[in-house]
């Protein structure tokens, strides 16, 4: 996987480390799993990361709430962070599979809520415990819109055996990647009260790369013009006037998505983010009155951004 959309699918790094007799449950944030004798869990931001004996993660298991939630584009945007857009294929209702170099992903969205299970294929061959350990997961009674999400996996025998290595991939079709879909209308998003025009410069660009101004937003487009970043200022919602600097924007961000048609509201690292048909957004945290809000348009562009910062 690229290390850039990161926030997102790599784990943080405070660890809480579960050492467990055989067949006891382990209870985390969602839900529990009972790990196997010999094998470590820990976890990590939104992830479960289960051990085998000397080995790196076998199986990762994430859990995660996204506002406005559109299936089908929330496993398309997982699928190009891990390389894997031309692989992606659903199942019945919002179940999808991808294979890539890394391993087999299941992921499923229910409601407000994405669940999603790796089982790794390059740290080594795929454990006889993974189709006990899948099945073994479990939500919390305190958690319950998991329950959907976890009865789909173990309602489909042939999707835990096509993860565990067992089996061959289930019946499903293809999802075409999402198209480019040009750019958002940033010349119909103006002041919004109290930010600053002209924007904020970008930094030195790669060469062949150009910058240009529409209204408060500055803009860097590739020599091919097939790579675009975006960034403004942008007057933080009146909610949120009073929080503690570094505080998630989420009204914030609900305004924008509001704005610019986005959906998949979610956060990282203090940011928060959205999709839209043309690309995705960033809204930094929060620090004084405004913020600073980013668009890109592919992986690609975001990679470039984040050595422009």
């Amino acid at each position: 996987m690229k290390s850039a959309n990161c926030a997102r699918y790599v784990l943080a790094l405070v660890m809480v480390f579960f050492c467990l007799s055989p067949a006891q449950a382990a209870r985390f944030e969602y839900f529990s799993a009972k790990v196997p004798a010999g094998w470590r869990a820990f976890e990590e931001g939104a992830g479960v990361s289960f051990l085998p004996g000397g080995r790196e993660a076998a199986v990762i298991v994430v859990a995660y709430r996204v506002e406005q939630a559109e299936p089908v584009s929330i496993a398309r945007e997982f699928a190009a962070a891990m390389d894997g857009q031309d692989r992606l294929r659903q199942l019945a209702g919002p179940n999808f599979i991808l294979t890539t170099g890394a391993g087999r992903t299941w992921l499923n969205v229910t409601g407000d809520m994405v669940f999603r299970v790796f089982v790794s294929i390059e740290t080594g061959p795929i454990p006889k415990e993974v189709p006990s350990l899948l099945s073994s997961l479990a939500p919390l009674p305190d958690r319950p819109v998991l329950a959907k999400a976890i009865a789909a996996l173990h309602s489909s025998p042939e999707t835990v055996q096509w993860l565990a290595g067992t089996g061959v991939r289930p019946e499903s079709t293809p999802v075409a990647p999402l198209a480019v879909a040009g750019l958002p209308d940033f010349a119909s998003f103006g002041n919004r009260g109290g930010e600053t025009a002209p924007p904020p410069a970008m930094k030195e660009l790669p060469a062949g790369w150009s910058a240009s101004t529409v209204g408060f937003w500055a803009i860097a487009t590739s020599a091919d013009r097939s790579l675009v970043i975006a960034k403004r200022t942008y007057s933080i919602a009146r909610a949120e006037m009073n929080r503690e600097d570094g505080w998630p924007l989420e009204a914030t961000a609900r305004d924008l998505a509001a704005l610019f048609g986005g959906k998949n509201i979610t956060s990282g690292e203090g940011s928060m983010y959205f999709v839209v048909p043309e690309g995705q957004f960033i809204i930094e945290p929060k620090r004084g009155r405004t913020t600073e809000v980013f668009f890109y348009n592919t992986e690609d562009a975001l990679y470039t951004w984040m050595g422009l910062r």
